[in-house]
């Protein structure tokens, strides 16, 4: 084989590699019982996928990764993966009220209360059975009733949160909110601000990793061959 001919392999070989690496993905999953999420990772872009008992929806965006964090951009809050499900609360103490429940919303960071946080009861049915507001100290009541199966936490900037109620209706509660970050796209208007929510994974190490994790929710990768994304 000829210098000339090992220069055209060489340049063949590398732009067979620059377009393996920029058309392969990788298919990390999260599964249980209620529900299952999928993020399909290209070179520079991703695909979201969710199935679950709150939603069933997909969406494209971008992503980066630094040395120890891979950051997914979301360009809608309303479709933020589901499992922010949280199905672990921590209970306060004991509630012997038999009419009332108390529940305390506070910031994960700062730790301090939150007001004005939407506290939906719901049943199987995804129908509002109770209702209330959080006050200035964070503190919400609800009215006790045999068919909540769900309480859905809601606030502009911050993460829907549900949870299993069946767990921990027989408690006062506190409850953190984690607020959302912002990046991405900065808006077009005269005060320009970032409007894409990032949604921040653990990763081992930026140079190869089978995982990534966040909030003790924990996306492993789909073993098998390498598929190739069409343009």
């Amino acid at each position: 084989m000829n210098s000339h001919t090992i220069q055209i392999f060489q340049i063949i070989l590398t732009i067979w590699t620059i377009l393996f690496l920029s058309c392969s993905k990788s298919i990390y999953v999260y599964s249980d019982k209620f529900g299952t999420s999928k993020f399909v990772v290209y070179k520079d872009n991703y695909k979201y996928i969710e199935k679950s008992v709150n939603t069933d929806f997909k969406m494209w965006g971008k992503y980066y990764i630094t040395d120890s964090t891979i950051v997914f951009e979301v360009k809608d809050k309303e479709k933020i993966p589901y499992h922010y499900f949280k199905n672990t609360i921590p209970k306060y103490s004991k509630n012997s009220n038999l009419q009332f429940q108390t529940i305390t919303l506070i910031h994960s960071v700062s730790k301090e209360p939150i007001p004005s946080v939407s506290v939906k009861a719901k049943n199987n049915s995804g129908e509002c059975v109770a209702f209330a507001i959080s006050n200035l100290d964070g503190r919400a009541v609800i009215n006790k009733n045999d068919k909540i199966e769900m309480l859905e936490l809601e606030l502009p900037d911050f993460k829907k949160q549900i949870s299993d109620y069946k767990l921990v209706q027989d408690y006062d509660l506190i409850i953190e909110l984690e607020q959302f970050k912002y990046g991405g796209r900065l808006s077009e208007s005269c005060l320009s601000v970032f409007i894409d929510v990032l949604l921040e994974y653990q990763i081992p190490k930026k140079s190869a990793y089978d995982k990534f994790e966040r909030s003790g929710i924990v996306f492993e990768r789909q073993r098998g061959k390498v598929k190739k994304f069409n343009h």
